[in-house]
């Protein structure tokens, strides 16, 4: 399973996820030619070579003849859509400015539609992120890991004017995402970094796996921090699919005095919480009372939110827990080519067997778009399947 993992040792901006994607991993001319599909002009791309801490890294920057231009949400959606980039591209460069956009507009307390995205509109910022979704498109990993990342402190300038470090945008887009603390005075983690990477990832890199690294890029910040060097890492490389065992705990509790309406709410709390799996089973209880036992699947990292949603998202006023184990096939992601453009499929092996099927999401996202039965997405790519 190919995977690609963030290691960010000093945060995460834009232009330095774009270096570090273009220190070996992705052409600098394959980015600019993607990028002329935009209908973006006034500005000039350079990568030089840096180094931070004695270490060599990319430094990657956008030179704008224009800084004044402030963009809405929905002129730069029109800018993504109208260019002949891939569906790839557009949807997750999309998905990122709105993401930024809702974020800014409850931390300002405007309608999304008045947003002026100053720093997140201007030509550099729509170049990074869309710049950073033609590199993914380019190398097409199965799965996007990202370490934690770091939390520092002071204030910065900003069009908005002098803002706390993290940015408050920025920690709304970091919630719930695996954070730490360092002493160091100054901004490490931009919205746009933390938009990227929130949208992307699929968690911290699994352990007790066999990882066979290929490739490291390096891409530098610009500032000097003595504390430790300015740069993210991105690591490529692929992951041995194999079984794994792991320690999780399961959680149960039984309710009889609660509004069943209440149920798929909960459940969505739970998963966006990051649980492995939630259910419902019907039960008869004391007193021959008809009930639900609702059960969580969950890594013991995360039992405090987990029984805080519980308590105050339920009638419950208790409930057990024990640790159990679990032996899983670890699934591998790659795309294949359909009547709809690219999909994603998922695949396991074992013994030499190779099982693969339809991504259930991308069905959905299918069948919604296109306004068609989901049956007959699902058929339809599970019979490419099989032809290939």
């Amino acid at each position: 399973m190919k995977f690609i993992y963030f290691d960010c040792i000093a945060g995460a901006s834009g232009d330095m996820i774009l270096a570090a994607f273009l220190d070996g991993h992705v052409p600098f001319n394959h980015l600019k030619a993607e990028l002329q599909k935009l209908n973006l002009a006034g500005y000039t791309l350079e990568l030089n070579d840096t180094l931070k801490h004695h270490i060599s890294a990319k430094k990657f920057n956008v030179i704008c003849n224009d800084t004044s231009t402030h963009r809405h949400l929905n002129t730069i959606t029109d800018l993504i859509n109208k260019s002949s980039l891939s569906a790839y591209v557009k949807e997750n460069s999309i998905a990122v400015f709105n993401l930024l956009g809702e974020q800014e507009s409850k931390v300002h307390n405007i309608p999304l539609e008045k947003v002026h995205f100053h720093e997140v509109g201007a030509i550099d910022s729509i170049i990074d992120i869309v710049g950073a979704f033609i590199c993914l498109d380019y190398i097409k990993a199965d799965a996007i890991y990202t370490s934690t990342l770091p939390v520092s402190y002071g204030t910065f300038k900003a069009a908005h004017g002098t803002l706390p470090v993290p940015a408050p945008a920025t920690l709304a887009i970091l919630k719930d995402f695996p954070l730490r603390s360092v002493q160091i005075e100054g901004e490490l983690v931009t919205p746009t970094g933390a938009a990227i990477l929130k949208h992307i990832t699929q968690g911290q890199l699994p352990g007790e796996q066999t990882i066979k690294n290929e490739k490291i890029g390096y891409g530098a910040g610009s500032k000097d921090f003595k504390e430790l060097p300015n740069f993210i890492r991105i690591w490529q490389g692929t992951l041995e699919t194999a079984v794994r065992n792991e320690t999780l705990l399961q959680l149960e509790t039984n309710i009889d005095d609660m509004n069943p309406e209440i149920y798929p709410f909960v459940l969505e709390q739970l998963f966006k919480q990051g649980v492995n799996d939630a259910w419902l089973t019907n039960v008869i209880m004391k007193n021959g009372r008809p009930g639900n036992q609702l059960a969580v699947l969950l890594n013991p990292d995360i039992l405090d939110q987990v029984k805080s949603i519980i308590f105050k998202e339920t009638t419950t006023i208790g409930f057990r827990y024990s640790f159990v184990q679990r032996e899983i096939l670890s699934r591998e992601f790659s795309h294949i080519e359909s009547p709809w453009g690219e999909v994603q499929v998922k695949a396991v092996d074992l013994n030499g067997q190779r099982r693969v099927l339809p991504e259930y999401k991308e069905c959905e996202r299918i069948a919604r778009e296109y306004k068609i039965s989901i049956l007959e997405v699902y058929d339809t790519i599970k019979s490419l399947l099989i032809k290939e």
